[in-house]
């Protein structure tokens, strides 16, 4: 079982569904599509942290007519707002779903993405638009090995106790975010959703903030693509979280970024190929 295993969350008797999105196509593989929406990104936004990636994975629940998407990823657009795009694979190339967040068709004519995305995949054609109530968003995937690898790349031992410092200190910061959206609509809601998480893994405090609003998840970088708390060697951060030390100090050790469209996940200072 991981450190980020999910007990049962409370959830609404209906899903929260989000809005409409345009429907497009592209004869390139998924491999290739997912490298031109990562470069078409580059152009227009710069990593807020060296190892945070600009296209990350999401979680998404489909509820729409049809097969569920193979692949789905969040990014933001050229003006800051959240869209998810869901890839659908076959033998002529591939179905893409991009979706802003937010209600309402108007929305879809004011997505400059597409057309940044289009100098780098020329196929690439509208075919037409996606229903709103096709998908709610569900909490973003953590790897197993997430909080030994923000040990390991923060230059800590991977220890029993560290781990276990690193996964409570990611469950508070989830509380934290999560109040502070629940508390901007309703203090006593938020007042009973941290008293329900005093000891909540990060998935469980992301579970339950989706039951509450699902379009909250992606409104913070750390709850849309998870990235690790950085507990430097040394910091005032490292010593107030009473982290065991290794023999000697390492300095933190980061592989570079693979291109996404090696089909290569990066989710926050880690890179994960997915599973074949």
């Amino acid at each position: 079982m991981g450190l980020f295993s999910r007990k049962t969350a409370p959830t609404p008797s209906r899903p929260q569904t989000l809005g409409s999105g345009r429907s497009l196509r592209s004869d390139l593989a998924v491999d290739d599509a997912l490298g031109a929406l990562e470069d078409a990104v580059g152009t227009y936004q710069q990593r807020p942290y060296p190892d945070m990636p600009l296209v990350s994975e999401a979680g998404v629940s489909w509820l729409g007519a049809g097969p569920a998407p193979d692949t789905a990823v969040c990014c933001l657009d050229v003006d800051s707002h959240p869209i998810f795009a869901l890839y659908w694979t076959d033998q002529a190339g591939v179905k893409i779903a991009l979706i802003p967040l937010g209600s309402g068709d108007a929305r879809l004519q004011a997505m400059p993405i597409i057309g940044t995305l289009k100098g780098f995949d020329p196929s690439l054609s509208s075919t037409g638009t996606i229903p709103d109530g096709s998908f709610t968003l569900t909490p973003p995937p953590f790897p197993d090995d997430y909080c030994a690898d923000i040990l390991s790349r923060c230059g800590y031992p991977v220890t029993p106790h560290n781990l276990t410092v690193v996964q409570a200190k990611i469950g508070e910061s989830a509380v934290l975010k999560s109040w502070q959206f629940i508390n901007s609509q309703d203090s006593a809601a938020a007042s009973q959703f941290t008293a329900r998480h005093q000891a909540s893994s990060a998935e469980d405090v992301l579970a339950d903030l989706a039951a509450w609003n699902p379009g909250t998840l992606p409104l913070h970088p750390g709850l849309s693509k998870p990235f690790p708390v950085r507990p430097h060697r040394g910091g005032p951060r490292g010593r107030r979280w009473r982290l065991d030390h290794g023999p000697s100090p390492v300095e933190p050790q980061r592989e570079p970024l693979p291109p996404f469209g090696g089909r290569s996940t990066s989710v926050g200072c880690r890179t994960t190929a997915p599973h074949t």
